[in-house]
Formats: C-alpha cells, structure tokens, sequence
C-alpha cells in the first residue's frame, strides 16, 4: 500500500483535485502573462525627430523642369532651368532616421498612441539594443529562479515556495509601473524573472503531488499557459499601455493569492519530513471535500512512510548534478536533453518575444501565435499514448524542421515575389510558417516534460529536470539575440532550421519510456539505458501455468531497484514476470502466492 491507495481510496479525480488544477493553475495562467509582457513592452513603433534638433525644414539645390504637358507628350524633352533652390519640410521618409543633416535627434515622435517601454524612454537608434537585453536579463532571473526554488521547494515545502514567489511577482509588478529608467525596468524585470522561473519549477509537480498516478497526465495537458497568453494579448490590445498591463497583472494575481487560505501543503512533502500528524489532517480534508471516508490504513502508512525515511536518510547518498554525468549513458541522455530544451526554448520564446517583427497588426499576430499552442496539447495527449514520447518528439521535431527551412526558402526567394521585403504574399508565408513551426515547438515541449521526467531515475529525477529546465533558461536568454525575424530574418530562420534538424538527429539516440515503470536508483537507470528500455525493464504478466485464464497478458507494475549486481523485484500476487532486454527476453520469475515476496535476478 502507498499513497497512491490512499488517494484512490478518497476519490482519486474528485472536487478536491478539481480545485486544485483550477486555483493553482490559476496561477500558471498569470505566469504566461508575466514572461510575455516583454512581447508588448519591447515593441518598438515607427518614429521620426522632434525636439530642437529637429530642423523643420531644409534647402537643397536640384534641377527644376519647365515646359509644358505637350512637350512630354509629344517626346520633346522640356527645357531646364539649374541650380534652382527648393525648401522642403520633413516628411515622412525622414521615419526611423536617427540624425538630419548631421544633427543627432534629441527626441522622438512615435506614431500610434501605442505606449510602450520603448516609446516610454526613447529605446531606439543607439539604444536599441536595450529592447533585446532587458528581455534576455529577465530570461536571466527565470533561469535564477529555477535554481533557487529547486531547493527551497525541499527546504521550506511546496506551498510557502510557490506563494512566496507568487507573491514577489505580483508586488514588483506593481512596482514596475513606476520605473523612471529603463535601467530601473530591467532590474525590475530580472526580480519578476525570479519568481517566474522559480513557479514554472513548482507550479506543475506542486498539484500532481496531490493525484495518483493514472490521473497525474492531466498536470501537463490543460493548457493554461497559452490561456494566459492569450489574456495577455487581450488586454494589450485594450489597454495599450506598458504600465497599466504590469497593474492588471498584479491585479488578476490577487485571486490565487487568497489559495493560500485553502490550499494545503503536500502530503507526500509533510510526510517525508516526519510532520505526519499535518500530512493526516491534509488527507482529511481531501476525504471531505471529495465525500468519501478516510481510509482506516492512513495514519499507520503515513507513519511507516515517515519512518523508513528517518531509517534510510542518514544512510543515503547525497546526489549532485555530478551524477547526471556520471556515465557515458547518463551523460549522453542529460547532454541530448539540453539541447532539446534549449533548441526548443530558442524557438518557442523567440518567435514569442519577436512577434513585433513579424509581418501584420501586432496584436493578431499576437493571438495567432498563440492560438496555435491550443492544439498542441491536444496532440500531445493523443500521441503521446500511442506513438510514445520519443517518435512524437521525433514527428514535431521533423514538422518544426521544415516549417523553419520553409521559411529560409520563401526568404530567399523573395525576388520573385518581386522584392522579400515588400512582397505581402511572402510575408504571409513566413508568417504562418512560423506559426507552425511554434505550434511543434510547444507540442514537443510538452511531451518532453514527461520523457525528461520519466527518464531519470528518483534519486536524481530532479537533478535532470532541472538540468533541462536550466539549458531551456538559457535558450531563452540567447533568444531575443538570435531569433529576430524583423532584423535578421535569414539568421533567424537559418538557426531555427538547423536546431530542429539537429533534434531530428539526436531523438532516436534516447530510449523511449512509454509503458515503463519508473526506476529508482542509478544503477538500475545505467543498467536499463543501454537497451532499450529507458528507465526500467520492460515487463509483461503472464498467467501462472496452473491457470485457466486465456486473456491476453497484462501490464503490470512493480517496484524494482538494483542492488550490487542484482535487480531486486517486489511482487505481490502470482504471476510469472519475463523481462525484456533489446526486445527479448532474458529471464522468468515466478512468484508464488501470498504476501510480497522479493526476488533477485541477476544482471
């Protein structure tokens, strides 16, 4: 029995977990609105000279043309008159200029009554680059915030981390509003990282701590962070003011904040503290809501669970980022990884950042782009089940790869489209290429959180997600720098097709986990990863031969863990076991009936 029992005893999905999904995801929500505000703050509009260094009007010498219509018509050329002085006013080919006549603009005049942190402290010209370096500072604080919650989620708990950093976000986004300089913003901006990066590491394993095991997937299929975007993209388009967004922000924090109230800690982080008379109230208060009756095994579980783990802690190894590149498997595995997510992030948060830059109105592009993220989960839900997480991977990868060589090749040959930078048919191209090519990025994304997860053993699952989680962070660094479609159009496409080939390449050099239970030591991890199966043995049921039973066989789970040189397997009803290696098999167990039974096969 584990705590799994436990929460199918008390209703497994109830309105209990229906609550949980909705408050704290809530919060996710408003987290996708956070890390996009860059996308509005960042835009930078069309803008011409004001000021006094703005001459209003300027003298050049040309040639004037005299004579009549009838002299053109009729081919004889009319008669010229040198050196003619005209005086001319500025026009609107003086937009995007940065100096007049040799005077550096003081001051600007942006068109649109779009305000923005651009518009707001004059970004442009020899300030440009600001735009692209606040973004990557704030990247620069999400990747900070993952580092910092994954051990304060195991120091302090799950709860106070993810409301303590909650917290931090929604207080400096109101103190974003009254930035005085840009420098202020940006070191506002790396605080509001922090706490994203820093929910975006609790906010997803947090509530599936409160879900037994078949109904965990849907902590990773509802799509809220795209829900959030879109919300973001809504009110940008309404409100059109940097400041006001960073209010509403906060404002719409405000409701997850009170789930502090309600929401409890988990159980199973309570539980491996010793604190079990709090992880027994939690389990309480689950029956309660759900409407079912606490389980009469409980406390005693929760007790025994605490005190295995008091017996055990001090004997344990203390594990380190050390030992996700300890072996030649386990290194290729954590190094193929970091490219996934790093490949993925460039792509996905640079064509999320760079929406501007992209050809028709902002704020379509900005729903567009967005919009696209809604099927992905829904594909990922369906393929994952079916083709695995490695050959789904695999199909988007592929996908996202050609999407992104299209784009090279419309660019290329934008000649003839008649010219790559006016032509609105090859404008439109590219653009829903690269709506494509985000859609696969955030499907394989998606599938990715679950192969990364279930790919490393329990003693150091952890250690790799965060490993993922922080080559993610900084892809979303280098990604205002690299992907810029409105600047570097060829460079930006170019990059996007070559990571996503490379994936392409990489995907069939990691084992798939699909069906496959999770391992729980190292050795068992190392042992497994040179077949085929990623993170434990492959297993199927068999009926005992004294059996009548004609089904098909079963799939079945078990605890297994590797011991000096052999796998130690607890069963707990009669069965026989054939464990698979490179897709044969390799050995038989039969456990007799009765009470759990262990059994040692040799590897």
């Amino acid at each position: 029995m584990t705590i799994e029992d436990i929460y199918d005893d008390i209703g497994g999905l109830g309105a209990f977990q229906v609550i949980i999904l909705v408050w704290l995801y809530g919060m996710k929500c408003m987290v996708g609105w956070s890390m996009m505000q860059m996308a509005f703050a960042g835009y930078g509009p069309d803008f011409t000279c004001e000021g006094d260094d703005r001459p209003e009007s300027y003298t050049y010498t040309t040639t004037a043309m005299t004579g009549s219509a009838s002299d053109v018509s009729s081919g004889q050329p009319p008669g010229l008159i040198l050196a003619d002085p005209v005086t001319v006013a500025l026009a609107n080919w003086t937009k995007n200029t940065c100096s007049i006549n040799g005077s550096t603009c003081s001051s600007f005049v942006y068109d649109g009554v779009k305000k923005t942190v651009v518009t707001e402290f004059d970004l442009v010209c020899d300030l440009k680059w600001i735009r692209s370096t606040i973004t990557s500072v704030q990247m620069g604080g999400v990747m900070t915030g993952a580092f910092i919650a994954g051990q304060a989620g195991d120091y302090f708990g799950r709860k106070r981390t993810n409301y303590g950093f909650y917290l931090l976000g929604a207080v400096f986004s109101v103190v974003a509003m009254f930035s005085s300089s840009w420098q202020m913003f940006m070191a506002i901006r790396f605080i509001i990282g922090i706490s994203i990066g820093a929910m975006l590491v609790i906010v997803i394993p947090y509530p599936a701590e409160f879900f037994p095991q078949r109904w965990r997937y849907l902590v990773t299929v509802i799509p809220t962070w795209p829900v959030g975007v879109l919300l973001f993209a809504f009110f940008a388009w309404f409100l059109e003011d940097w400041a006001y967004l960073h209010l509403a922000c906060a404002m719409f924090q405000l409701p997850g904040l009170l789930g502090y109230f309600y929401v409890p800690e988990s159980v199973r982080w309570l539980t491996v503290q010793g604190r079990t008379d709090e992880a027994y109230s939690v389990i309480k208060k689950m029956a309660r809501a759900n409407r079912k009756p606490v389980p009469e095994y409980a406390k005693g579980m929760l007790e025994r669970i605490a005190e295995m783990e008091r017996e055990t802690h001090g004997k344990s190894k203390k594990y380190s980022y050390l030992d996700i590149f300890s072996s030649k498997p386990m290194l290729r595995l954590t190094l193929i990884f970091a490219f996934h997510w790093c490949s993925l992030s460039i792509v996905f948060y640079g064509l999320s950042f760079a929406v501007s830059g992209l050809s028709g109105d902002l704020y379509l592009n900005m729903l567009l782009m967005t919009s696209v993220e809604l099927p992905a989960y829904l594909f990922n839900l369906c393929l994952t089940q079916r083709l695995g997480r490695r050959w789904t991977c695999f199909a988007f990868y592929t996908a996202a790869a050609i999407a992104s060589g299209g784009c090279v090749i419309v660019h290329l040959s934008g000649d003839s489209w008649g010219s790559s930078d006016s032509s609105a048919v090859g404008k439109a191209l590219i653009t829903a290429l690269c709506m494509v090519a985000k859609l696969c990025a955030a499907a394989c994304w998606a599938a990715n959180q679950t192969w990364v997860a279930e790919s490393y053993p329990t003693v150091t699952r952890s250690l790799g997600y965060a490993s993922a989680n922080v080559a993610a962070r900084m892809g979303g660094i280098l990604a205002p720098f690299i992907i810029n479609p409105g600047d570097l159009p060829l460079l930006t496409y170019t990059v996007m097709a070559s990571m996503m080939f490379i994936a392409v390449i990489l995907t069939p050099l990691v084992p798939e986990t699909k069906d496959l239970v999770l391992s729980e030591t190292v050795l068992t991890q190392e042992v497994i990863v040179n077949g085929d199966a990623a993170n434990n043995v492959r297993k199927k049921s068999m009926p005992s031969d004294n059996s009548s039973n004609e089904d098909s066989p079963q799939d079945h789970t078990y605890h297994i863990e590797a011991k000096e040189n052999q796998l130690q397997m607890h069963l707990l009803k009669d069965q026989r076991t054939t464990f698979m290696g490179n897709g044969e098999p390799n050995g038989v167990v039969k456990q007799s009936m009765g009470h759990e039974h262990l059994n040692n096969i040799p590897v």
